[in-house]
């Protein structure tokens, strides 16, 4: 192999080492290994497997994992492991995609990146401000609940590039009820007509409902990459997606036999009674589909990523410069011109290493997604709050006719109350993508972050 070719041919594996650094996947060391097993210990078992995918894949998924953790944790009733969850994921949204211009810079930079740490699509951000937002009313915080919901219509309106105008009205009605809640008159109708402005279904429930019910419904969007390069990142809605919910069955109580409302006579037993309340127009306030597949309320075909405009260039401008320096090497050669032989030399290298370069390039769309999101989301409100035993359910109306699904109540907090619920608990389609384990460095520090998270949320 004469000198040329050897420096060809280490420009060739510099190229490809650095195209390909930006991944490093392998195994979990025994001492890792040792700790995720200690760790998956104190997680309800329901947990176990999106939290040991967590660990496993570091930093470059944990805004999808903690998503999806802090959800599954929301339908296992563990609001300590939800609320941490969330609160993890959001301060890697932040760091990114805040409203303020340190923010701005940081996302300037960070879509540069050729490998990126997963931070979502402007639906998918939302989701987990909305999901935070629940949270904090559950809590009766409820300023920050209007916080929350404001950042989820907020960054439904920023993609990478572009800010669209906000949609999302089910966020900018919840601010407002919150707003209601904190005794904010003035900033709750100011927060309901835009809410109105966008989605005028919602003044079926009445900004003072001292009761709200908020149902999410069906199965959400996943990613797909179409095009030449499966390049264009689209979203589908999943098979059978829809659950419609059709209304609230009528609430009960757990009461005690010696209760005047129950005529059963049985010492020390328990019976259901009926409990009465005022229950205004079911409305289906969100559409998490629509959501995904507009930016602004316009359609979106697709989300071109620049990979491949690069790709398809970098292949054209190699090939042409290979064969314009081999030409001229040649050319060199037969007329006993070092000089031009040299010239074609390295217009050959650097053909070869734009090729190398497109080889190298991965432009296809990054599909990963939130997969335990709900389809669409209901709100229905009533005139005062029931007790805090209430037991309540939704009605929903699908392929099995008739089905109820339990809802989460979490009794008055100050003069409101608010019950949540999923049509479909635990399906996370998530779940079947390939565990990918981390091993870049900063992964060692996150894993050893977890134990304390997950410590503090027990």
């Amino acid at each position: 192999m004469n000198k040329l070719s050897r420096t060809i041919l280490s420009t060739a594996i510099a190229s490809t080492l650095v195209a390909c650094a930006g991944l490093q996947f392998g195994k979990l060391s025994d001492a890792e290994q040792a700790n995720m097993q200690q760790l998956m210990a104190s997680v309800p078992e329901p947990l176990r497997h999106t939290a040991s995918r967590l660990f496993e894949e570091g930093e470059r998924n944990a805004v999808l994992n903690f998503q999806s953790l802090g959800l599954k944790a929301m339908e296992q009733s563990q609001f300590a492991l939800a609320e941490r969850s969330f609160d993890e994921a959001l301060r890697r949204i932040e760091a990114i995609y805040a409203n303020n211009e340190h923010a701005k810079k940081a996302k300037s930079l960070w879509t540069e990146e050729r490998v990126k740490d997963f931070k979502g699509e402007p639906y998918e951000r939302a989701m987990a401000y909305y999901y935070r937002g629940l949270l904090y009313l559950r809590a009766g915080d409820y300023q920050n609940a209007r916080a929350s919901f404001l950042q989820a219509d907020y960054q439904d309106t920023i993609s990478e590039r572009e800010e669209f105008s906000g949609d999302f009205a089910v966020m900018t009605y919840l601010a407002g009820w919150s707003s209601m809640c904190d005794g904010d008159k003035v900033r709750a109708e100011d927060l309901l007509r835009n809410a109105l402005s966008k989605a005028p279904a919602l003044a079926a429930i009445p900004m003072n409902s001292q009761f709200l019910a908020v149902i999410d419904a069906g199965a959400g969007p996943v990613k797909v990459g179409t095009g030449k390069h499966r390049e264009l990142l689209s979203f589908e809605e999943s098979p059978a997606a829809v659950d419609q919910v059709v209304g609230l069955a009528p609430p009960t109580l757990v009461v005690a036999s010696n209760d005047a409302q129950v005529a059963s006579g049985i010492p020390g037993s328990h019976a259901t009674a009926l409990y009465s309340t005022h229950f205004t127009s079911l409305v289906k306030a969100g559409d998490v589909v629509y959501q995904a597949t507009t930016r602004g309320g316009r359609p979106i075909q697709g989300i071109l990523d620049g990979k491949a405009q690069f790709k398809d260039n970098a292949k054209a401008a190699g090939e042409a410069a290979l064969a314009v320096g081999q030409t001229t090497a040649l050319a060199g050669l037969y007329s006993d011109n070092a000089d031009m032989a040299g010239v074609g030399a390295v217009i050959g290298l650097f053909g070869a290493i734009a090729s190398l370069a497109s080889d190298a390039a991965k432009p296809a769309a990054d599909t990963r997604h939130w997969g335990n999101l709900p389809r669409d989301m209901y709100l229905v409100g009533g005139e005062f709050p029931p007790p805090d035993n209430a037991s309540l359910k939704a009605q929903v109306a699908n392929q099995t006719a008739g089905n109820t699904v339990p809802l989460s109540y979490w009794g008055k907090k100050g003069s409101c109350s608010v019950a949540w619920g999923k049509t479909r608990t635990g399906a996370d389609s998530n779940d079947a993508r390939k565990v990918e384990t981390s091993a870049r460095p900063a992964d060692k520090q996150f894993r050893a972050t977890l134990a304390e998270i997950f410590r503090r949320a027990d």
